[in-house]
């Protein structure tokens, strides 16, 4: 009896975490059409576009004191410069917006795979 409980009440993780996996999936979709529309720029990102305009050596000496990791900055560069080499779009609100909602879709893919796999469908929804 104690083993069918335990069966039930796992069937009933699966299926919530799966229920909140996919309304994840929903937010994060709705979140990258709203990126995406919404072109408005905000203070912060003016401040982005403008480092995108010196060259890496500079770049490095000013972002040595902003409270930003530098490293979003260095990845935000490289993809401008690929995206302009490369005639994709020559917008930066886009490409910017595109590196900060990246990792996003790299860490869902991660809960997918790796973590589902080692904690299950209820641990990955609740991540």
């Amino acid at each position: 009896m104690n083993f069918l409980i335990k069966e039930f009440n796992k069937s009933l993780e699966n299926k919530y975490g799966i229920i909140l996996v996919f309304i994840s999936l929903i937010l994060l979709i709705c979140l990258s059409i709203i990126s995406f529309t919404i072109l408005g720029i905000v203070v912060d990102e003016i401040y982005s576009f403008s480092l995108m305009q010196v060259p890496f050596n500079e770049m490095l000496g000013v972002i040595v004191g902003d409270v930003h990791p530098p490293l979003y900055y260095f990845i935000f560069k490289i993809f401008a410069k690929i995206s302009i080499f490369t005639n994709i779009t020559t917008n930066m609100i886009l490409v910017g917006r595109f590196v900060s909602i990246l990792p996003l879709y790299l860490l869902f893919i991660v809960i997918l795979t790796r973590f589902r796999k080692n904690f299950g469908w209820l641990a990955s929804g609740i991540f």
